[in-house]
């Protein structure tokens, strides 16, 4: 797989066709694959913009768009619930004092 450094949009006036292009970050050979259009272009660049990390393999031809989860945490109410419900039980098991 090859880190990717950037992602370029091109129309070929000669194919009248959209294509995006993968600039490797280790300056290796670039790829081209051809898209339907802008709005696929666009949809690539803004997963790239996204992404913390973005590779190429090229034997599958796959690329891998890695994103680190951003905002809230949906279950962190749940965990602090689950968490304070524990130390009351912890809590009520210690002896007291007197």
């Amino acid at each position: 797989m090859h880190s990717i450094d950037a992602l370029k949009c091109v129309y070929d006036t000669k194919t009248r066709k959209w294509a995006i292009e993968i600039l490797y970050s280790e300056g290796e050979k670039s790829y081209r694959f051809d898209i339907s259009g802008p709005q696929e272009a666009q949809t690539v660049i803004e997963a790239f913009n996204m992404a913390v990390i973005s590779i190429f393999d090229p034997a599958s031809g796959e690329i891998h768009f890695i994103s680190e989860p951003q905002g809230d945490d949906p279950y962190a109410d749940e965990a602090e619930a689950d968490d304070e419900e524990e130390n009351n039980k912890s809590d009520a098991t210690k002896p007291r004092r007197q």
